[in-house]
């Protein structure tokens, strides 16, 4: 028979016992002790996990563009995503639901590049209304590139 010292009253009780039968402490694994042996088997998991999916890809630097045409094209591409990302994120602020919108891909939206700077962008989807119905809806939404991506100005929705 293995003996072992209470952690309470350091007497020697049996190793297997669940309580010691002088004190009545219960006896085992610690809380503590449980939540370290946890966060080692994550990390062992997580080690595991990486050797197997091998090195990560390097990602390749971007190549700056070397004409005027292809800067221009690269500012007014960057300037018409950040206008799609600010009006996505405006609509979904004024929306009823915004967790349950089903809006097109940004790519198939209308876009609009005005003379003063601005940009017509024209969401659409479907979304639910204050009854829990989903309704089709397309948006015109104006926003004003900057150098910390774009502001929304108007944001309505077309009545169809």
């Amino acid at each position: 028979m293995a003996e072992k010292k209470c952690p309470e009253c350091r007497v020697m009780i049996d190793s297997k016992a669940k309580t010691c039968p002088h004190c009545r402490k219960k006896l085992g694994t610690s809380l503590c002790t449980k939540v370290v042996l946890v966060l080692f088997i994550f990390i062992g998991m997580g080690a595991i996990g990486s050797a197997i999916r091998g090195p990560s890809p390097q990602s390749s630097t971007p190549q700056p563009p070397s004409t005027p045409q292809q800067i221009a094209a690269q500012s007014r591409e960057e300037r018409i995503t950040a206008a799609r990302r600010a009006c996505k994120y405006a609509l979904l602020e004024i929306l009823h639901d915004p967790d349950s919108a089903k809006l097109k891909s940004s790519d198939e939206w209308g876009i609009r590049v005005n003379n003063d700077g601005t940009i017509l962008v024209q969401p659409s989807g479907r979304t639910k209304n204050a009854f829990g119905a989903y309704m089709q809806g397309t948006w015109n939404c104006t926003a004003k590139p900057g150098q910390d991506g774009a502001k929304v100005i108007s944001l309505e929705q077309i009545k169809q």
